[in-house]
């Protein structure tokens, strides 16, 4: 009698096998599911956050071409003045930054695409400083494949109201689009911002 307790004491029978597995099977399917839920809530996160970055930048893309202006500056030069400028690939504007140390301060601010990086990149110099210096650098938007630039007006008196892929003319357009192709997006048309500029002449 004592052997045979002995020897179920030894090892353990098919049933409680059984059991163990089945408890193990149950937690494992727990788990996975719980790591799912996580992923997909880490997933949503990044993807709010990548939205609110977005939405910052075109918010600012839209102060900062509304509030351009022409000014006029001496410098080693003599009188000069400065409007908005720019191509397909960038353009320049002059605006006030509303920074704490700075506050009030005319800007010359730099817009392009760096296709490195793929990320839209600000450059802004004060009014008057040197073009060749380098000037503070900022990225507006990141996480992009293409960015381009057209301007709507009349860049000569002789011209037609019309969308213009270069502006060069000493006063501004009477809008800037700016078309912005952003990795991963499922669509192939861009998205398109549209500022009109309050003090377009």
């Amino acid at each position: 009698m004592s052997d045979a307790t002995s020897q179920h004491d030894d090892g353990f029978t098919l049933a409680e096998l059984l059991v163990a597995l089945a408890l193990i099977a149950i937690l494992s399917v727990y788990c996975l599911d719980s790591l799912r839920r996580l992923q997909d809530i880490r997933r949503i996160e990044a993807s709010v956050t990548q939205n609110e970055e977005r939405d910052a930048g075109r918010a600012f893309l839209r102060r900062m071409i509304s509030g351009a202006r022409v000014v006029s500056f001496t410098s080693t030069a003599g009188t000069q003045s400065a409007s908005l400028r720019g191509d397909m690939q960038s353009f320049t504007v002059v605006n006030t930054l509303d920074d704490r140390l700075v506050r009030g301060s005319l800007y010359q601010l730099t817009l392009g695409f760096d296709n490195g990086s793929g990320s839209l990149k600000l450059v802004r110099t004060p009014v008057g400083q040197d073009s060749s210096a380098t000037g503070e650098q900022q990225t507006i938007l990141k996480e992009l494949t293409s960015a381009s630039f057209q301007y709507f007006g009349k860049p000569a008196e002789a011209d037609d109201r019309s969308w213009y892929a270069d502006w060069q003319s000493p006063w501004l357009p009477e809008a800037v689009k700016i078309e912005l192709q952003f990795k991963g997006d499922t669509s192939e048309k861009p998205q398109s911002l549209l500022v009109p500029l309050v003090t377009a002449n």
